[in-house]
């Protein structure tokens, strides 16, 4: 098998990172081997270790650079399409990452409950989601895509708080349309609002 060479580092992390998170996906946290993802690489399994103590430290850090990676990219065109209702463009966002990890994300929530080392990454890794989300709202704000008298700390809040409770209304069958009824309620009275009262959906 090929094997990882010093001077390809960067590219070698990509690859292995790349190939991990689709296996933690497909298996699950707790029965993915080191084994499967050199596998899945091409590469021995010591190659790994190259660059990775661990399954738990390859993890940390392949959920880390997918973390930055899709908030650049999704915050990214959010940002970009300046005619985008805001909420509507987050419901979307939030759900399609429920879609694709609640059963990897929910695993990993009940390791934690044992597991002190992997329950601290959740918490600092939740830290930083809100922090994201918040400065993402306030820039939002500052160009008048939601209503400037709202406090950008208390929907920054409201917004991680719907999220994990998708999360589990998902896993307990709760329908999107259910979940996006939630969500049009809830931030309803952080919309801009035209002349006349209507939101700028037109409701």
């Amino acid at each position: 098998m090929p094997k990882v060479v010093p001077e390809y580092r960067e590219e070698a992390r990509r690859r292995i990172m790349e190939t991990a998170l689709g296996i933690f996906m497909a298996r699950g946290y707790r029965a993915t081997k080191m084994e499967d993802i050199a596998r899945g690489v091409g590469v021995s399994k010591g190659a790994i270790y190259t660059y990775f103590s661990g399954k738990e430290d390859l993890f940390v850090q392949t959920a880390e650079h997918f973390r930055r990676k899709y908030e650049e990219e999704i915050f990214g065109e959010l940002k970009k399409s300046a005619d985008t209702d805001i909420f509507d463009a987050l419901f979307r966002m939030f759900w399609t990452f429920i879609d694709g990890y609640i059963t990897l994300s929910l695993e990993l929530m009940y390791l934690s409950v044992t597991d002190t080392d992997l329950r601290s990454f959740l918490e600092d890794d939740a830290r930083k989601d809100a922090a994201t989300i918040l400065r993402f709202l306030q820039r939002m704000q500052e160009d008048g895509r939601i209503r400037a008298d709202a406090d950008a700390g208390e929907l920054a809040r409201l917004v991680t708080t719907l999220f994990h409770g998708f999360y589990i209304r998902a896993f307990l069958g709760g329908s999107q349309n259910e979940a996006r009824q939630i969500w049009d309620a809830a931030v309803a009275p952080y919309r801009v609002r035209e002349q006349g009262g209507n939101d700028d959906r037109g409701g």
